[in-house]
């Protein structure tokens, strides 16, 4: 993660601009703005990631013609405040309100559990309100949403504002670094950003890929090792066993971490007489760094994997 101060309502803008560009001409976009700078210290991919995840699930709601309001403006949060549980203080608040088919009060209240979503497999934005849920309280802010159903829905995001010349790394909280490099494989882009800001937010440095070949293809150009593979067990073009063989061959001291909601019927199949240490999806984040936290200690002891497979309690 590497934060950085900029004005928040020109990222907006450059967000709006890309998805422009291909939007449906029966959906309408419109972007309200403060007047005044709104300036933010964020990790720029990760609040990218975060916009257009938001525009895009409001896109998606909409079935044929509609329309979407973005809006960005400053709002205190005080002791009175109960639409935020971030401390007091001055925010910028993202708002992103469409008049699609909205959600019942069930829904909404597992909108931001991690791989929950009501979408269908391939939609662009399963897990987007998860991850930017993390997001946000990654960088001391929040998420709230109210949506009616048949009416529409907004969500808001509100992150701290900051004074522009303040040092950005005061902003906020300090990342542990050196934890570790892991790379992360898995087609679905979702996954991959949810993953991703998990593993940041407890100090790891990241590289990402959807496909194995890029995967490959990264590991082949990388000037220092991996440590970790977090890797989706089956893919389009070859599974994550196939994959971490292939990567082992450059680096043989990397571990890895499979990651899997279909594994039932394949593990020997694809992990044959080998007892590798499985995630099955949905996983908590705390149960996904723990894996992480455990295989670091067994590569810098030396000592052998223990089969691991985690399945998380509902």
């Amino acid at each position: 993660m590497i934060p950085i101060t900029f004005d928040v309502r020109e990222k907006i803008q450059e967000c709006l601009t890309l998805i422009q560009n291909d939007l449906n001409h029966d959906i309408q976009i419109a972007y309200e703005a403060s007047p005044e700078p709104l300036f933010i210290v964020a990790d720029d991919s990760a609040l990218t990631s975060a916009i257009m995840n938001l525009v895009m699930n409001a896109i998606e709601s909409i079935v044929e013609a509609g329309a979407v309001h973005v809006a960005v403006e400053k709002h205190i949060i005080d002791q009175a405040d109960n639409q935020f549980s971030a401390v007091p203080g001055n925010y910028a608040l993202i708002r992103v309100t469409d008049n699609g088919s909205g959600m019942p009060p069930d829904i909404i209240e597992q909108a931001a559990d991690p791989f929950f979503t009501t979408k269908n497999k391939g939609s662009t934005s399963g897990l987007g309100l998860s991850m930017v849920s993390s997001f946000a309280k990654q960088h001391g802010g929040d998420i709230s949403v109210i949506s009616e159903v048949n009416s529409g829905t907004s969500v808001s995001l509100c992150i701290p504002l900051v004074d522009a010349e303040a040092d950005e790394k005061s902003s906020i909280r300090a990342i542990p670094q050196d934890r570790g490099r892991v790379l992360v494989v898995d087609d679905q882009s979702e996954m991959v950003d949810l993953i991703v800001s998990w593993l940041e937010s407890a100090g790891y440095e990241t590289l990402r890929a959807e496909t194995p070949s890029l995967a490959i293809k990264l590991v082949s150009e990388a000037e220092l090792s991996f440590d970790v593979l977090i890797t989706d067990v089956l893919m389009p073009t070859t599974n994550g066993f196939e994959l971490f063989k292939t990567i082992q061959e450059k680096m043989p001291k990397i571990e890895v971490l499979y990651i899997t909601g279909t594994l039932s019927g394949h593990t020997e199949t694809i992990f044959g007489d080998t007892q590798p240490t499985v995630l099955e999806k949905p996983f908590r984040k705390e149960q996904m760094l723990s894996a992480v936290k455990r295989l670091l200690n067994e590569s810098s002891q030396g000592t052998d994997s223990v089969v691991t497979r985690e399945i998380n309690e509902q």
